[in-house]
């Protein structure tokens, strides 16, 4: 399956973030759970074929605080799909109010992988008020930009086909998986179940064997109040059909304090609609914003 972890790199990183009433995990039964050896885990994982080349993604973020003494809001839904040639198809809600800059409304948004290029029909209110930038714009009609777009000297490679399964069956990956006390399994049949709990006890009960992986964590764990983080797969037949993830996290850190709810869903072969007509949009007149 493509294109998939750069999705979630994107809604993460870029506001590309996701909603539905529906995006809670995948729910597992407590009468399914099973104790496996960490031979068996890396026995079950290894079993696993590459999923299905169409998936879609649902995810809602909500974080609400203080940065510096000054309110942040940040809000942002999204609906996207992933199709056989790994074009992405999303729709998105955003609301912004963090240090300087804030943006409001939706937009349709198109990445086709075959022409290396991003298709917005937006509808955005964008306010900028940071030293000597100050300005204010409405993002409105059918707009395309290339992909090949740098900013602030760095160029994404939103061309590069990523695999889930190259991340979650990696070896090093699926050794983590079988030492980590915070995994439990569900087993019924065809349908294979791993949950991944993640919290400030666990991280402390397996911080050698986190850092192994991972490397020291950037985020002082000791600044995050409380964090709790669930994740399910579904696994049926050997092949992966949904993927959930549920984050809450209080950060405290002087002046900066932050609330964050993050939840998200990810199904996998799934009917992807086709492509939209292109023909009535245009080009950005200045660079990826049209400022």
């Amino acid at each position: 399956m493509k294109k998939i972890i750069f999705i979630f790199t994107l809604v993460i990183s870029s506001f590309i973030l996701v909603s539905c009433k529906e995006n809670a995990i995948p729910k597992v039964q407590e009468k399914y759970k099973v104790e496996l050896t960490s031979a068996e885990v890396k026995e079950r994982l290894n079993k696993i074929d590459k999923t299905d080349n169409t998936a879609h993604l649902a995810l809602n973020l909500n974080a609400t605080g203080k940065q510096e003494g000054k309110p942040v809001l940040m809000e942002a839904k999204v609906d996207a799909k992933i199709n056989k040639n790994s074009d992405i198809l999303g729709k998105m809600e955003l609301n912004l109010d963090v240090e300087g800059v804030k943006a409001k409304g939706k937009t349709d948004i198109y990445l086709v992988n075959s022409e290396e290029r991003i298709y917005l029909n937006a509808d955005l209110k964008v306010d900028i008020n940071m030293g000597p930038m100050n300005n204010s714009t409405t993002i409105k009609g059918k707009y395309y930009q290339d992909m090949d777009f740098g900013i602030g000297g760095i160029t994404p490679d939103t061309t590069t086909n990523l695999d889930l399964s190259e991340v979650l069956l990696d070896e090093k990956f699926i050794n983590f998986l079988s030492e980590y006390t915070g995994a439990t399994y569900y087993l019924n049949g065809d349908d294979f179940r791993v949950k991944i709990d993640f919290n400030n006890a666990l991280y402390l009960e397996n911080k050698a064997l986190i850092e192994s992986l991972f490397g020291t964590l950037t985020v002082d764990m000791e600044q995050i109040a409380a964090i709790d983080f669930s994740l399910v797969m579904v696994i049926i037949d050997n092949k992966f059909e949904e993927i959930g993830v549920s984050v809450s996290a209080n950060i405290v850190d002087g002046q900066n304090n932050m609330k964050l709810k993050l939840d998200a869903n990810l199904k996998f072969g799934v009917k992807v609609e086709a492509l939209p007509d292109f023909k009535d949009y245009k080009p950005f007149e200045n660079g990826l914003f049209p400022f």
